[in-house]
């Protein structure tokens, strides 16, 4: 099951490389890291410190800053 999804996840990003401006895909590619935070929160009770939780809100934050300066 984990290596269907992983395989589907890659396909998907590597279609988004090629329809996408790799500059924008690239920051949205860093966002496997808070869902993996949030999977293992979810799963295990893991908690994220709080450097991890200013890199995530920093990923969000530039996430937002492609998304709004990018022309439609």
């Amino acid at each position: 099951m984990q290596a269907a999804g992983t395989l589907i996840g890659i396909m998907l990003l590597f279609r988004g490389y090629q329809i996408g401006e790799a500059s924008a895909v690239a920051v949205f590619e860093f966002s496997l890291l808070i869902f993996a935070s949030a999977w293992a929160w979810y799963l295990w009770g893991q908690t994220v410190p709080p450097l991890g939780l200013h890199g995530m809100a920093l990923i969000m934050l530039s996430g937002a800053a492609i998304a709004i300066r990018r022309p439609a």
